[in-house]
């Protein structure tokens, strides 16, 4: 049985969740150590065989005793950069399928947003006007494109299926096609998939292979009058070309809560493009009850796994960087 020492800090969890916590490491012989958030200092992380939470990166460069770090995050691109998991000195595991519930709740208020028109009639209300009625759609019946079926593109891919949307998916990696998809594609495929697209909801998680998948050309392949959804990273989206698609009207509409510098700056042009809606990456936002108890869970069953010995869940694949 592994013994030794588990550095958290940053989690937002209950009482009786740190108690059952505390329980469970002490019946398996594991030490917690509750460092204090944004601590540097390496007298917290000394001897701390393992590190979970969230954590400032220098510190996590400098944790030489660790050989376990647990994100509270399911997206870690920051992460697989650091030296101790390139050089496989540690293992990195993360919390994704926590915020799956959230998110898909996200991208469906975008859809329907979007589709009913809710921006304008917002700026009319701000505007003390009655707006006239503008011609809205169900969802019931769109073909929706998830670029990216990992846990949160799934959850909502489900979601949207059971409302009779019509889903379809673009994985990189082989796998069988859920009963709840129309169709998966490959994404070799990506292009024919963008042609028959009337919403695309990107769920991309930050690599080398999606910086900037979609661009001018991908835009260019969806019907005109499509809507898009960005949920992921927002480095996998080329902001320049979105703002062209939407000046344009070759889009009719965006959502975004990801961007490739947060908090967007006052400045940035982005904040007067015509039919985008802008969110502050809150699309999974860890304060709430369900997405605490996910993230808890998930970094529970992990810890009592390293106190087995045995191997550990969602652990990260570095070289694919989730």
């Amino acid at each position: 049985m592994a013994k030794g020492t588990i550095g958290i800090s940053g989690f937002d969890f209950t009482k009786e969740q740190m108690s059952r916590l505390y329980q469970e490491a002490k019946e398996l012989g594991i030490n917690i150590r509750e460092i204090p958030p944004g601590s540097t200092d390496p007298k917290w992380f000394a001897g701390c065989q393992a590190l979970a939470g969230d954590y400032e990166l220098s510190a996590i460069e400098k944790a030489t005793d660790m050989r376990w770090f647990h994100s509270d995050w399911s997206g870690v691109d920051s992460l697989v950069k650091l030296s101790p998991f390139r050089e496989k000195r540690a293992i990195l595991t993360n919390s994704a399928g926590a915020y799956s519930v959230m998110i898909a709740e996200y991208i469906l208020a975008g859809c329907i947003m979007l589709l009913r028109h809710f921006p304008a009639y917002f700026e009319a209300q701000r505007q003390c006007k009655w707006h006239e009625p503008l011609a809205g759609e169900s969802l019931s019946g769109k073909r929706i494109t998830v670029l990216g079926l990992g846990r949160n593109g799934s959850a909502f891919a489900q979601l949207a299926s059971s409302l009779g949307a019509r889903v379809s998916g673009v994985n990189t990696s082989e796998r069988e096609k859920p009963r709840w998809l129309e169709r998966l594609y490959h994404i070799s495929q990506l292009n024919e998939a963008l042609e028959k697209t009337d919403i695309l909801v990107m769920c991309l998680p930050y690599t080398k292979e999606t910086e900037k998948l979609i661009g001018s050309a991908e835009l260019a392949q969806l019907p005109r009058g499509a809507l898009l959804i960005n949920t992921g990273r927002g480095q996998t989206l080329d902001m320049e070309a979105l703002t062209i698609a939407l000046a344009n009207s070759h889009l009719a509409g965006a959502m975004v809560d990801v961007f490739t510098k947060e908090p967007l700056p006052p400045e940035d042009p982005l904040w007067k493009v015509p039919n985008l809606v802008i969110t502050p990456h809150i699309s999974g936002y860890t304060g709430d009850r369900l997405n605490t108890q996910g993230v808890f869970e998930i970094f529970l069953r992990n810890l009592v796994l390293w106190g087995r010995g045995q191997p550990l869940r969602n652990v990260v694949d570095i070289g694919k960087g989730y």
